[in-house]
């Protein structure tokens, strides 16, 4: 069986507040189990290893290309002689 997580696990490895956390558990982005009595009205979140590495996997961000800069065409020039 996973050892699952806590939302102060999470925190601690993205090195950011479990409130945070949370609020994303709570938006519905990450997936989480309720592991409180039912009828309690404060709940206890607990992440799965596989969705914490799902989530962080849609959430990776690209390296940007490099891109090459146009040069600049010359002005046409007007003969006046």
């Amino acid at each position: 069986m996973e050892q699952l997580l806590s939302p102060a696990d999470v925190a601690a490895r993205w090195d950011a507040k479990a409130d945070t956390v949370r609020d994303l558990i709570r938006a519905g982005v990450l997936p989480a189990s309720d592991i409180s009595r039912p009828g309690s009205k404060k709940p206890r979140y607990r992440i799965s290893p596989a969705d914490l590495l799902a989530f962080e996997e849609l959430r990776k961000v690209a390296p940007k290309t490099a891109t090459t800069r146009r040069r600049k065409k010359p002005a046409a020039t007007r003969k006046f002689f």
